[in-house]
């Protein structure tokens, strides 16, 4: 007899525990809207995200991670390596259109990307900025401004050596 009682009690106390967690429980579409509301910051005039790292691209037509999708340019610079350490380092990014005739730049000190069509010699000129693809390198008035960061391809057999 206690063992039915005990099994009847166990059994009743599973079930309300049970009703509890279910009446908590909001709806799927709730906890979205309550995530989405609590994830980001500001959004621009596009609806992007900006404390999120998004950032309105004309050329892609959407909100686009620039430091995911874009290559980076770093600034060419006269500093010695010990003012480099106090210097920010302030990047311009390159994306491209899925058939290269252009490109859509992004500038520090801009506000939004500048797109540039490809010229005939290959170039990517508009305004005062010219792009060259082959060097990855960014011109301004005729001075070179920016390029991609030079690397060394490593066998990964030769890491830590």
């Amino acid at each position: 007899m206690k063992k039915v009682m005990f099994i009847l009690i166990v059994g009743l106390s599973m079930t309300s525990c049970d009703k509890i967690f279910k009446e908590n429980v909001t709806p799927e579409k709730n906890r979205q809207v309550v995530f989405q509301e609590r994830v980001g910051g500001e959004e621009d005039e596009h609806g992007c995200i900006t404390a999120a790292g998004f950032t309105w691209s004309n050329l892609q037509q959407d909100c686009v991670k620039l430091f995911e999708v874009a290559y980076r340019l770093n600034p060419v610079s006269d500093l010695t390596n010990d003012d480099l350490v106090d210097a920010a380092i302030i990047s311009a990014f390159v994306i491209f259109a899925d058939d290269e005739s252009k490109i859509e730049l992004f500038l520090p000190q801009a506000k939004e990307g500048l797109i540039i069509e490809k010229d005939a010699d290959g170039y990517y000129k508009k305004d005062i900025y010219m792009f060259d693809k082959e060097s990855f390198v960014l011109y301004e008035n005729k001075e070179k401004t920016f390029q991609a960061a030079e690397y060394e391809l490593k066998n990964i057999t030769q890491v830590g050596e």
